[in-house]
Formats: structure tokens, sequence, C-alpha cells
């Protein structure tokens, strides 16, 4: 499927994922990456480095909920730290990971960026702007845009279309998280759609989640006696296959007779849970 085809809406919600393999370049400490995850990030670093070029310049990331957004915003959000040696792959950059106000409005808005990216705050879209190039910014998250009421939808959505023509100006990308709930607004914004790429996270499978749990064993030294590859089939049975209760349940089930080792592994199954929104500059 390609971008215009994805452009329409959303891929279907898969019960199977097509992750069997789980590459190694992108792991770190604390994140174990997989293919659907790589795609996004991929598509995130093209926009770090710049979106003038690209057709669908902003991202917006899709999924059930508790399936594993926040904790690949955090892993860009970790790589792309500001006040970092510039080089082709890792400029000096600064992103901002904002919540979505309660009330969304232009200086609700503008607050919360500015808020997030640690700059004096502003009310209008043209100064957070300005203090976001100021800032080097190349990436402003906002999440949850499944939470902007339908009944103000318009609204909303001349705010979002003012804010892609802004943000493209000055070379900064938006990148979105939402549930599927946003499907119902999006339809409505056909035009500001087509300068979306939107990448839905699918549900994880067996096969897949057999492979990631291996890897997640290597990198974080797991005991082998955990075996906690072979509880892959449950937890894809009992959490429908979202990453973040999958590790929830993971965590449950660590034996408590390796004191030392559970309490280091509890802490990095907690980051994809309850993964938190970093304060990025």
């Amino acid at each position: 499927m390609n971008q215009e085809e994805r452009s329409r809406g959303f891929l279907p919600a898969m019960a199977g994922s097509s992750c069997t393999t789980t590459s190694s370049n992108r792991h770190d400490e604390t994140f174990i990456t997989y293919p659907a995850a790589d795609d996004i990030i991929t598509e995130a670093e093209a926009r770090v480095l710049g979106v003038a070029a690209l057709q669908r310049p902003h991202l917006l990331i899709v999924s059930q909920a508790h399936n594993g957004k926040q904790s690949i915003i955090n892993w860009i959000a970790r790589r792309h730290r500001p006040f970092r040696v510039a080089s082709l792959l890792a400029p000096v950059v600064s992103m901002a990971c904002a919540e979505l106000p309660v009330r969304v409005t232009e200086a609700t808005l503008c607050r919360a960026v500015a808020t997030a990216l640690g700059v004096v705050a502003c009310a209008r879209l043209e100064d957070l702007i300005s203090r976001c190039r100021e800032a080097s910014t190349r990436i402003i998250v906002i999440r949850d845009l499944h939470d902007l009421a339908m009944p103000d939808w318009p609204l909303h959505l001349r705010l979002l279309e003012r804010l892609d023509e802004l943000t493209s100006d000055a070379g900064i990308s938006l990148v979105f998280t939402a549930t599927l709930r946003v499907n119902e607004l999006i339809k409505q914004a056909p035009r500001w759609l087509e300068r979306i790429y939107v990448r839905q996270l699918p549900l994880w499978d067996t096969p897949g989640l057999v492979a990631f749990l291996n890897a997640l064993a290597t990198a974080w030294r797991v005991p082998s006696s955990l075996e906690i590859a072979s509880l892959a089939p449950v937890l894809v049975e009992t959490t429908g296959g979202r990453l973040g209760l999958i590790m929830r349940r993971l965590r449950e089930t660590i034996p408590v007779t390796i004191s030392g080792e559970r309490k280091e592994l509890e802490a990095r199954l907690w980051e994809y849970e309850f993964p938190t929104c970093p304060r990025c500059r």
C-alpha cells in the first residue's frame, strides 16, 4: 500500500502483525525496536533531516490504546536531544512533546507546546513558531489527537491547517499520535490529510512476539530460566496483541525469586507499559 492509499484512511486493524523479525540497529538500554516501529522511526528521522522535499511533511501514528505509540516517540526524543554534535544522522535539534490541552484554542495549544519545549509561553501560532525556530525545533509532537471533540472539529481543523502552513514554512514537522477514534475526525478533512503520512501500528501475533521477546531477552540479558518467549501465545491471547498490555502481563508474571534482576527488568517493561512524555529540551 502506497502513501496515497494510506492517506485516504487508516490501515485496517490487524489481528496478526508482520513483525516476524526484529532489527537491532536501534536497540538501546530501554527500547527494543521492531519492524513497525522501525518504519515510523525512519519516517520521523526523515523529517528531522528536513521537511522541504517531503510531499507529506507531517506524521500521524495510530493504534489501539496501549500499543506502543509513546514508547516510539520517547526513543526518537532520546536520539535527538538538543546540543548533540551535528552529523548527517543526528543533527542538533530539539523536540516538543505536548499533551493536547483539555480545551483546544490557539492560545492553549501554543502554551502547551511552549511549555513542552521550555520556551517563553505565547498565545499566537506565529510567535510560537518563531520561538521554535530559535530553539532549532524540527519536530513538534502533539499527543492524543483523537480527543478533539467532533462538534468543534471545524474550528480545530482550521487551527491545524494554519499550524501546518506555518510549520512547513519553518521546516518543522508535526507528529501526532491517536487511537482509532481519530478516524471519524480525519474523514472530514481530506485536504489536510493530504499533508499527513499515516502509519498504523499493527496488533501483535504470536510469531512476531516470539521474535521480539527473544531480542528483548538477549539485549536485556534476561535470565534464560525465565523463558519469556514461551509466554507469547498466552500473552497475545489475553491482551489482544497490544504491546503495552503485553508488557504489563509479562511484568506481572516475572517470578519474585530473582529479586535483583526482576527490579531492573520491571523498570524496563514499565517504560513500554506506561511511557512518560519527555520534556525534550
